[in-house]
């Protein structure tokens, strides 16, 4: 089978790849804002966060909108899905971390959830900015967390 003059394999092969570039972009535009106004983030590897999600990204967004047959119905699915997922439920679950009888329900739902790069970056940088206050309420931990952990 041919897509525009290709077979199928080159033309999702580009595809992927002129995805990713075209998400290298905002990440640059991103880092560079953190350089120029001098933002100190106590997290060394707060970067890797932006640049993994580059190419786990389309990934995600091409098996949603395989899910459908109209285009419209999968955008639609997809930005619902990205709020649910981006917004909605790490907001959720960080305040079930806040609460002690329930912290451990958020940590193994925050497991099942980290294969969705949406929530992983989300829970990601949540997990950055709130790093003193969750390590404050977690008995014996070092104030530091690294914010790859759930």
């Amino acid at each position: 089978m041919r897509v525009s003059g290709l077979n199928l394999k080159a033309y999702w092969l580009s595809k992927y790849f002129s995805d990713c570039l075209f998400n290298v972009i905002p990440t640059l535009v991103v880092l560079g804002l953190l350089k120029l106004i001098g933002t100190r983030i106590d997290a060394p590897k707060y970067w890797i966060l932006l640049v993994l999600n580059i190419f786990a990204n389309p990934i995600f967004i091409y098996v949603m909108s395989g899910l459908f047959k109209s285009s419209a119905s999968a955008r639609s699915a997809v930005m619902y899905l990205y709020l649910l997922l981006g917004i909605v439920l790490p907001m959720f679950l960080m305040i079930l971390m806040f609460v002690k009888s329930t912290r451990e329900l958020s940590t193994f739902i925050t497991q099942f959830f980290l294969i969705f790069p949406i929530f992983a970056i989300a829970n990601g940088y949540l997990n950055i900015s709130l790093r003193s206050l969750i390590a404050s309420m977690e008995e014996g931990k070092s104030a530091t967390r690294d914010p790859f952990d759930s």
